[in-house]
Formats: C-alpha cells, sequence, structure tokens
C-alpha cells in the first residue's frame, strides 16, 4: 500500500476496527464514509469519531490544494516576472539598436560631409588663384631653403628647413597664412 494512504482508528468501546481510505481521492472518503453508516457494529460515538477523522483528512486535502493553488499563483507570478524581465530585455535590445542605428547615421553623415569637403577642398586646389599663389609661395620657399612637406586645413603650411651643415636634420617649421593673405 502506498502512502497516500493513511489509517484511521475507531475504538468501539474496547475493540478497535481500522478502516483505510484514500488522502488523495474523495470519492474513497465518502464511501468509507457510507460504509460507516451502514455498519449497525459502531455507534454514534465511533460514527462521530470516524466523522471528525474524514473531515481532519478533507482539511488535509484542502491545505494541499490551496498549497499547490500557492504554488500554481507563485509560478504565475514567476511567469509574470519571466516575461516582464524578456520584455525589458528586449527594450533594451530595441534601445541599443536604435543607438547603433544612430551612430551608423552619424556616421554616414560624417562620411558624405568629409567627401563633400574633399570635392570642395579639390575645387579650391584647382583654382586659378590658388595655384597662382601656390606656385609664388614655392619660389619664395626655394629662395629660402624650405620645402613644403604639405598643405593643411585652414592655411597651416609645414615645411622642412633644408641644414646646409647637417642634411639629415630637417627643423620643422610651421607657418599660418591667413585667408585674406591670398591675394597676395
Amino acid at each position: 500500500m502506498d502512502d497516500s494512504y493513511m489509517d484511521v482508528t475507531l475504538d468501539c468501546h474496547s475493540m478497535s476496527k481500522k478502516m483505510v481510505f484514500s488522502s488523495t481521492k474523495l470519492v474513497d472518503i465518502s464511501k468509507c464514509f457510507e460504509q460507516i453508516k451502514k455498519n449497525r457494529d459502531i455507534d454514534s460515538v465511533v460514527c462521530h469519531d470516524a466523522t471528525n477523522a474524514i473531515r481532519h483528512q478533507l482539511t488535509q486535502v484542502e491545505a494541499s490544494s490551496r498549497s499547490l493553488e500557492l504554488e500554481v499563483v507563485a509560478m504565475k507570478l514567476l511567469i509574470s516576472e519571466l516575461d516582464d524581465e524578456l520584455k525589458a530585455r528586449d527594450e533594451d535590445i530595441n534601445l541599443a539598436k536604435k543607438e547603433v542605428q544612430s551612430m551608423i547615421s552619424q556616421r554616414d553623415g560624417l562620411i558624405v560631409s568629409y567627401q563633400k569637403r574633399q570635392i570642395e577642398h579639390e575645387k579650391e586646389e584647382s583654382s586659378p588663384l590658388l595655384i597662382q599663389w601656390k606656385t609664388k609661395l614655392q619660389c619664395f620657399c626655394s629662395i629660402l631653403g624650405l620645402k613644403i612637406v604639405n598643405y593643411g586645413d585652414d592655411f597651416r603650411f609645414v615645411f622642412n628647413r633644408i641644414n646646409a651643415v647637417e642634411p639629415d636634420k630637417e627643423a620643422h617649421v610651421v607657418l599660418k597664412l591667413h585667408e585674406n593673405k591670398i591675394q597676395g
């Protein structure tokens, strides 16, 4: 006999009668109660005791049912919490995606801006006035013994001064020319 059954002892004077009923099946409990009522050897006191025992067992069954209900409620809460966490993660992922998309847009904007500047810069470099000015500058630098390294932004030019005594050592000279002096 498995653990789901419990013994209920019915004392009738000096006699002891034993009956077994299921703690999990209410049908078995009701059948057992009917047998107690039909049995004339058991007096009302014993029947009352048996009724109390069955009621006690029913209380235990109800308690276990409530426990199961609480477990179900707890599980539902847990599922709800998990759903909330998953939603929060989805929101975080969506925010991260938006941030990445924003960064990509900014990068694309910078690339477009850079390309636009490059085109404008090429146009400026190809302008006759600038070409003429650069030619004059190169002539002036050759007289001073300077070599142009590169043309930077904002009319900043870097030169290497050629050292006649020690050719390996070159002094870097930075010359800042303002836009309004291009005409000179």
